[in-house]
C-alpha cells in the first residue's frame, strides 16, 4: 500500500483536517476523542520520543467533531528546523481506552527561503 504524499514548506505551521469515516464511509462523531500525530524521517528505527515533530490535541468538541473532522496543526516552531526530505507521518486517536491510526503518510519537506528567527 503506497502512503499518500503531501508537501509543506520547512517553517510553516501546515494544517491536516481529517475525516474520520467507519467502515461504509460514513463520518464518525469524535466527540471526546483525543488525537497524536507524529512527524518522522525514520519510522522503523525512530523512537517517538526523538521525533522532530509531535501534536498532541485534545479532546475534541463542538460541529467539527460531531461531523468527524479533526484539524492538526504542525507548528512552525516545531518545523523550522527539519532537514527538507521526505518524511512519515501518522495520527492516531485515543477514545474508549484504545488507540488507533485514523491517518498515515508520506510528507515532503520542501527548503524555504526565510529563516528569520525574530
Amino acid at each position: 500500500m503506497e502512503l499518500p504524499l503531501f508537501e509543506m514548506y520547512r517553517g510553516d505551521d501546515h494544517g491536516v483536517k481529517i475525516t474520520v469515516t467507519d467502515e461504509l464511509d460514513a463520518a464518525v462523531d469524535i466527540t471526546g476523542w483525543a488525537f497524536k500525530a507524529t512527524l518522522t524521517m525514520n519510522p522503523y528505527s525512530d523512537d517517538d520520543a526523538d521525533a522532530p515533530v509531535k501534536v498532541d490535541v485534545p479532546a475534541v468538541s463542538g460541529t467539527d467533531a460531531t461531523n468527524g473532522i479533526v484539524t492538526i496543526v504542525l507548528p512552525h516552531g516545531q518545523t523550522r528546523n527539519l532537514v527538507p526530505g521526505l518524511y512519515f507521518f501518522d495520527v492516531q486517536r485515543e477514545a474508549y481506552a484504545n488507540v488507533k491510526t485514523v491517518f498515515a503518510g508520506r510528507v515532503k519537506v520542501v527548503a524555504d527561503a526565510t529563516r528569520r528567527t525574530g
